[in-house]
């Protein structure tokens, strides 16, 4: 125990003791239900179909996942601190080279493998997360439904979420597309439901300023 201690507290392996140390520290938060909400999105490709803007047939457009940034944190550090105490142990009986450069080796290694291994949980584990308030939706008609942009903005290339209020007062929270032809809408402006396809679960949108006009 006391040569795992000394080991732990070398010069060369006080960054990954350290990571571990954070590690620990963010899985108790999130144990303890400390740990925040701040979200992070990863792409992937999505098909939607049906007719919109005019046009007939399935549209390629990117699907955004959300997931916490402590589904991001935890693995990152604890991948970085684990390999890393790993290869300093191991390197310097295969590699007779200075201390110095067994760690930067290791740095690098588990910098990469880390980064790589955290993305990929955490976005597996961001798609068993539910991504919207689907509760009642599939007896709710939101076209012609008034709603706001709840991401950074919504445009027609990548789903983003929108606040979407039905005629009976019901509040859901989905993804949106704008229609073609149609300027990119802020966090917080104002939208309407054109169509909802409800093979992707995607509202196809338009500013309420367009609407209005068309009506006008």
């Amino acid at each position: 125990m006391s040569e795992f201690f000394e080991f732990f507290v070398q010069i060369e392996n006080l960054l990954f003791s350290t990571s571990l140390l954070v590690f620990i520290g963010l899985l108790s938060l999130q144990f303890l239900g400390m740990a925040g909400d701040i979200g992070l999105d990863a792409v992937s490709d999505l098909e939607l179909g049906g007719e919109i803007g005019g046009e007939i047939g399935g549209t390629s457009v990117a699907e955004v996942t959300t997931y916490p940034l402590i589904f991001m944190l935890i693995p990152l550090f604890g991948s970085f601190g684990f390999l890393g105490l790993v290869l300093n142990w191991a390197l310097p009986e295969f590699l007779d080279i200075k201390t110095g450069y067994i760690t930067l080796i290791s740095v690098g290694v588990s910098s990469l493998a880390s980064w790589e291994s955290s993305k990929h949980l955490a976005g597996f584990f961001g798609r068993l997360l539910p991504q919207v308030e689907s509760y009642g939706l599939s007896q709710t008609d939101l076209a012609g439904c008034l709603g706001s942009v709840v991401g950074a903005k919504l445009g027609s290339e990548v789903p983003e979420r929108i606040s979407v209020t039905d005629a009976r007062g019901g509040s859901f929270t989905v993804k949106g597309l704008l229609a073609e032809g149609h300027s990119e809408v802020s966090r917080g402006g104002l939208i309407r439901v054109v169509k909802h396809d409800a093979k992707s679960n995607v509202c196809f949108c338009e500013p309420v300023s367009a609407a209005v006009e068309s009506e006008s």
